[in-house]
């Protein structure tokens, strides 16, 4: 289905990847409402929408001390060593592109199948079944 959407007509490769991270991210999205929805009859419930700024916040924060402590350590064992300077065209973009990648696979894991894996088992299971 993802080919079948066209691609975007342009030379800029910070807009195509940003077009590529989109589509799955709305076939995501349109397959999660399908199955609450339709097929599981509104049984099981994403809860995407509950205190999201608060638990965006902690995500980012979570993710932000956890690279920050790897990239602290490699400076500390002088194992990553800073020696120039790179300039990204785009790079707002670029980061919107892996923030949509990774609100995909968000929504797609611990959204719909986690929920599901978790009605259906218990929440063990359905951690376990994430970490596969």
């Amino acid at each position: 289905m993802i080919s079948a959407m066209p691609d975007i007509q342009t030379n800029n490769q910070a807009y195509m990847r940003l077009w590529w991270e989109f589509k799955p991210l709305a076939l995501v999205v349109l397959f999660s409402v399908i199955f609450v929805s339709i097929i599981e009859k509104g049984n099981i419930k994403i809860p995407i929408t509950s205190r999201f700024l608060i638990n965006s916040l902690k995500g980012v924060v979570v993710g932000v001390l956890w690279l920050g402590s790897v990239i602290a350590v490699l400076f500390l064992t002088k194992t990553m060593i800073i020696q120039g300077q790179n300039n990204v065209d785009y790079v707002w973009i670029w980061i919107l592109a892996s923030l949509l990648n990774v609100a995909m696979q968000e929504l797609l894991m611990r959204g719909y199948l986690y929920q599901l894996w978790k009605q259906k088992y218990n929440v063990i299971v359905a951690t376990l079944m994430l970490f596969q």
